[in-house]
């Protein structure tokens, strides 16, 4: 039980781009509430406060200032990336091992994608939102209480 628990972990913690996006943790706390239902419905895992990819999307576009030609483009990577956790979470014949790294493979190439989409001006912000997710994972343990991997998670 202990290692599906850390696996989902690691999954809530894939999607976390919402939580990166926030720059007010009182809204952060407010958008959480009411939202439990159809956010663990949108990601795999089902984990608690887990961000549907249109919040997601929308919290990247309030500190990025997306366009609408990225949004659309920044939502499909998103999809991609819950499709492949999905898909990962059942596939039976993996190793957690094996899983996380999959899981972290797919993450930093959907950040590559993601930052490939964006202009010279919005880059260093999402650098930015990267590295406070990453202080943030670190503040908690990360996954099952282990160090942070280097490449920040989105």
């Amino acid at each position: 039980m202990k290692p599906m628990r850390n696996l989902a972990i690691a999954v809530a913690l894939l999607f976390g781009v919402a939580a990166m996006a926030q720059s007010d943790p009182q809204q952060g706390q407010a958008q959480g509430q009411g939202q439990g239902q159809a956010q663990g419905q949108a990601g795999a895992g089902g984990g608690r406060g887990m961000p549907s990819v249109d919040d997601q999307v929308k919290m990247m576009t309030d500190r990025l200032n997306l366009t609408d030609d990225q949004q659309g483009k920044v939502k499909k990577v998103l999809q991609d990336r819950n499709d492949d956790a999905r898909k990962l979470m059942e596939d039976q014949s993996m190793s957690r091992e094996d899983k996380m790294e999959k899981m972290r493979a797919t993450r930093e190439e959907s950040n590559k994608k993601i930052r490939d989409l964006l202009t010279d001006d919005q880059k260093p912000k999402f650098d930015e939102m990267l590295k406070e997710q990453q202080e943030r994972m670190r503040q908690r343990g990360g996954p099952s209480g282990a160090t942070p991997p280097q490449n920040p998670p989105l």
